[in-house]
């Protein structure tokens, strides 16, 4: 996946003419401080996300695979996740990643279609979900 970048935002992308985004998977990437997640056209969860209060992403194990779990955390009984493969990251998180606060979504032609505050962490096994602020 081709991402040019400026700084945390992201300038182009292939990642949208790319089998992995008409198949409808996402995909995460680390930057300048940032986490930013390239959603296909279309997305259908859009909507499920934008009342979020922030994101916590936490990597662990999910059905036996090395995962990514993405919530965006609504503060209600029941906010909205992804788990993710490693296959769907740019590079896999490690501890360093801890400092990366900042979280973005992004639409086709490299447009931001929200932002949040963001804490990573690492589980033994997800799903986790615990609130985003628990971090």
């Amino acid at each position: 996946m081709m991402i040019q970048n400026d700084g945390q935002r992201i300038v182009t992308s292939d990642y949208w003419q790319s089998q992995h985004s008409r198949d409808g998977y996402v995909y995460l990437s680390p930057n300048a401080g940032a986490w930013r997640l390239l959603v296909p056209e279309n997305w259908q969860h859009l909507k499920e996300i934008k009342g979020a209060k922030g994101v916590a992403l936490t990597r662990g194990r999910y059905q036996g695979l090395n995962c990514i779990e993405i919530l965006f955390d609504d503060e209600s009984d029941s906010p909205f996740a992804l788990w993710i493969g490693l296959n769907m990251v740019e590079r896999i998180p490690t501890t360093t990643d801890l400092t990366l606060r900042q979280f973005y979504v992004y639409g086709p032609n490299a447009e931001i279609l929200a932002s949040f505050n963001c804490v990573f962490r690492v589980a033994k096994s997800l799903p986790y979900l615990n609130p985003w602020k628990d971090a």
